[in-house]
């Protein structure tokens, strides 16, 4: 790729990305810079730039397909769901962790069972659910079939 402005300067993009990658290091949790900024990755400055809705929703696909795969190979049960109780398990993890979602082992039991109703119970009788309120009532009712 190449970078340019106003048709000006053309450069490698993929050279300067990796030695800005080699100068600032990389940090997978925010920490504070030399200057007291809140960074995260390669130097990005959350402080006085934060991030854009794009750099928002490229991260949250990216996790969700994390999220996804982690829940077909973590979940056996998950494979055998529906498309949208698919979705309603991925919402949960991507919310709680995938850990967290493995907690709910009354709510996995009767999904391999195939009793929905129970398993929605299961998921509304918890402290998640009075946690995210509206998103709970919302995914409950995906399960549930509704």
């Amino acid at each position: 790729s190449v970078l340019g402005g106003q048709g000006e300067v053309v450069m490698n993009l993929e050279k300067l990305q990796s030695e800005i990658e080699s100068d600032e290091g990389f940090m997978q949790y925010p920490y504070k810079d030399t200057r007291g900024y809140l960074t995260i990755g390669f130097g990005i400055n959350l402080t006085t730039t934060g991030i854009t809705k794009e750099e928002a929703r490229w991260i949250t696909k990216n996790r969700l397909l994390a999220v996804h795969d982690a829940l077909v190979d973590r979940l056996p049960v998950f494979k055998t769901l529906d498309e949208n109780r698919q979705r309603a398990l991925v919402n949960m993890a991507y919310n709680m962790g995938i850990d967290g979602l493995l907690k709910f082992k009354k709510m996995i039991a009767a999904l391999e069972a195939n009793d929905y109703e129970a398993a929605a119970d299961e998921a509304g009788n918890s402290l998640w659910a009075t946690q995210v309120g509206d998103r709970a009532k919302r995914l409950i009712g995906v399960i549930r079939g509704i």
